[in-house]
């Protein structure tokens, strides 16, 4: 979330958070919804996306922030749903002309607006005309905010002109959003859709928002309409062949089959637009009185109208006729209870409580375990204890310590339940606010944020550790080393790390001498630190940075021993521990997943 949005989202929910030194610097959701939502998106990573919850807008670029309309969609922008906790990003793509006059086939561009109807293409002040490659900008600004670790669905909807124009489509793909893009490339089974044209099904049976992040990426993009013949264009996007499915109603997808629900994801477009000029239909499929029930059938896909707009504009008949306003956030928030987690007096463990919901409670704690088996399900262990333990009780014929990770699963959990607490396999105890789900053990969590390299160096100075003072990735604003600053002659006087929210670090004596800038998608790769003794005290002598991209950056005098420290399989160096003095005595480094 970005910085400008910062804001006390309530005095009850703040206060014990101000309380805790660990995240006293950090940024704080604007809303309970929002930190809720924000939390939420991240606990279905590790299975496929056939089961995973995907908050969207419908008509994503129909906004008046971004473009000028006669009718909208969408109260706010691309950039600004994205932050308000929106994953499913919808592009209707044309290649047209900007319309001057009588003049209509000028400046012909790729471009996103409403679809054609009996408004023709994109027109200005009508139905948008807002370019492409400027809509995927949007998405790649929001990404290097802080959001490397976030996972975004982008649909195209391709209308005829820009089938027509398909490499043209495919030209500003590559050049604006490659860099984030899982591409059909990432699986083996590339082409199996369409062999002839290189069309690869979204298997989204297989497909997990994990897999796009290990593989360095954050965008997968897709479309429902039939292969197209240029293969530029299906080496960047998936097709949803059977694997995406939309559906009208929750009796519909109430329906489907047990094997279709694993293996397919479902999805609903809520067509409306704000004043209903351009809209198909004046009534909304989904709103606050009915959203439960679609996350209940195992709605994948909620591509919403006017999602989390204020204002009593925005409101509308639902299909039975009862006005109510657009689904906002905390709408659609299924796992934790209102107003949490709080952490008050440090809870770094969750539960499921009475209300069926998600609560944090002090890991020592005594509540039975919720336990998983794939052949039995759900069961609620018959002896208690505190949160650490559940490992040790689920396995002892129970299946597995978890939680779970949509709504469907918290109702089959619930119901065995049965109005019981219990502890959930789902935790902050790694990193605070950092809530992980489904881990072997602690150092499994402990491992996904960060790792700790040995410190070289001598006892003099005054130690320091950063993580103390950086506590990243809090609340997902995640700090960016953005410029590295050295002084050295013999050895090494100062060294500073300068982050993307302008917070800046740096231990030893005064002023640099050298600097270097790191572009973004850029980052420290390998830090090289050489020991020696100086009147009888081990001292560095000499520091190395390494970027990415083969970037670096040095000083001091390369003798002692050396260490080197690389950030192998996605890693990045981010943080520095250590010694300092008018010197720098000893130094180790953090490293943590770059995504």
């Amino acid at each position: 979330m970005n910085t400008s949005l910062v804001k006390a989202f309530s005095l009850s929910v703040l206060a014990p958070v101000m309380a805790s030194t660990l995240i006293s610097s950090q940024v704080v959701a604007e809303t309970w919804g929002e930190r809720a939502l924000l939390l939420q998106n991240m606990l279905d990573k590790d299975v496929p996306l056939s089961q995973s919850t995907w908050v969207g807008t419908h008509n994503s670029f129909a906004n008046a922030d971004d473009d000028d309309y006669l009718d909208v969609n969408q109260g706010d922008s691309v950039k600004n749903q994205l932050r308000a906790g929106v994953r499913e990003i919808v592009f209707d793509v044309h290649y047209a002309a900007d319309v001057v006059g009588d003049l209509i086939n000028v400046n012909k561009a790729v471009r996103v607006c409403h679809n054609g109807g009996s408004f023709g293409g994109c027109t200005d002040g009508i139905t948008g005309n807002r370019k492409f490659k400027n809509a995927l900008d949007d998405i790649a600004e929001w990404l290097n905010e802080g959001n490397r670790d976030q996972v975004v669905l982008l649909k195209l909807e391709l209308q005829d002109s820009a089938r027509r124009n398909i490499n043209k489509v495919e030209d500003k793909i590559d050049n604006h959003i490659a860099d984030y893009l899982y591409k059909p490339e990432n699986r083996s089974y590339h082409g199996d859709l369409d062999n002839s044209t290189g069309c690869t099904e979204l298997a989204t049976a297989q497909i997990s928002k994990k897999d796009v992040l290990n593989a360095g990426k954050n965008v997968i993009a897709f479309v429902t309409e039939s292969c197209q013949s240029d293969n530029g264009f299906n080496d960047v996007v998936f097709y949803g062949g059977d694997a995406a499915e939309d559906v009208n109603s929750i009796d519909k997808l109430t329906a489907w089959s047990a094997d279709d629900k694993l293996n397919k994801m479902s999805r609903v477009k809520d067509a409306v637009t704000k004043s209903q000029i351009l809209s198909t239909k004046d009534y909304a499929k989904m709103v606050p009185g009915n959203v439960e029930q679609w996350l209940d059938a195992g709605l994948n896909i909620f591509e919403l109208y006017g999602f989390n707009a204020a204002g009593s504009e925005w409101r509308v008949d639902d299909e039975n006729g009862v006005k109510d306003y657009p689904v906002n956030q905390e709408n659609m928030v299924w796992s934790w209870s209102a107003n949490q987690p709080d952490d008050y007096n440090g809870e770094d463990c969750a539960m499921v409580r009475s209300d069926g919901k998600f609560n944090d409670a002090s890991c020592s704690n005594s509540y039975q375990y919720a336990c998983y088996s794939d052949s039995t399900g759900w069961s609620l262990s018959s002896g208690s204890g505190s949160w650490q333990d559940g490992f040790a009780v689920c396995s002892g014929g129970n299946g597995v310590f978890k939680a779970p990770v949509n709504k469907v699963q918290l109702n089959a959990l619930n119901a065995v339940l049965a109005g019981n607490s219990a502890w959930i396999n789902y935790s902050d105890q790694a990193m605070e606010g950092e809530w992980v789900a489904n881990f072997a053990s602690l150092d499994e969590a402990q491992s996904r944020f960060y790792r700790t390299g040995s410190v070289v160096g001598g006892s003099g100075g005054s130690s320091f550790d950063d993580i103390e003072q950086l506590t990243l990735d809090q609340y997902r604003d995640k700090r960016r080393i953005t410029k590295i600053q050295m002084s050295a002659g013999n050895r090494v006087d100062k060294v500073g790390f300068t982050y993307s929210d302008g917070q800046s670090v740096s231990h030893g004596g005064n002023g640099f001498d050298r600097e270097l800038n790191l572009s973004s998608g850029e980052y420290i790769y390998k830090a090289k630190a050489c020991v020696d003794s100086k009147n009888g005290s081990d001292r560095i002598f000499y520091l190395y940075f390494e970027t990415n991209t083969g970037k670096s950056l040095s000083g001091g005098s390369e003798q002692g021993g050396c260490t080197t420290t690389t950030a192998y399989g996605g890693y990045e160096i981010f943080a520095m521990k250590g010694r300092s003095g008018n010197e720098l005595d000893a130094v180790g480094f953090y490293s943590r997943q770059f995504n």
